[in-house]
């Protein structure tokens, strides 16, 4: 009976010994979600389509081409991702700078909002775990995206 307490007793402290100590789990996810959006930005506004391409999953790697400035949506329509990226990129994007709040994990799915900034925005973000690592799934503006290449 005595050795059942104390292995108990082992258990509650190294349980609260262990929820005392740094962050938790979901506050990692949380750092690394934002890392990711935060990365795809700057691989973005740097012109660098392969590390944007890298940060999304496949799926949305496919759609990429439908996503560019219109005035670019014809000479890109079909085009690869990092080249989508690279040359159908609005330039006002190199203006932006990315907040992403309200994160929200559930499992290997997760999601955050972008409050907005000037035309651009407010949009929620969809990510998806894949592989251990967090990727950018969708984007869902809540008002139109920005459609001339200013």
């Amino acid at each position: 009976m005595r050795r059942a307490f104390i292995v108990g007793l082992a258990a509650l402290l190294a349980a609260i010994l262990v929820g005392c100590g740094g962050s938790s789990a979901s506050d990692k996810q949380v750092e690394a979600i934002t890392k990711t959006y935060n990365d795809y930005f700057a691989a973005v506004k740097s012109g660098d389509g392969k590390a944007a391409c890298d940060l999304l999953t496949p799926a949305y790697q496919r759609r990429a081409s439908k996503f560019v400035t219109p005035i670019k949506q014809a000479q890109l329509k079909g085009a690869s991702c990092p080249k989508a990226i690279s040359q159908g990129t609005l330039s006002l994007l190199k203006s932006f700078e990315p907040t992403l709040e309200r994160v929200r994990v559930n499992g290997n799915r997760a999601s955050g909002f972008q409050p907005g900034e000037g035309r651009f925005g407010p949009q929620k973000t969809i990510f998806r775990r894949l592989n251990g690592d967090w990727k950018i799934s969708a984007t869902i503006y809540t008002k139109p995206a920005p459609t001339n290449n200013g």
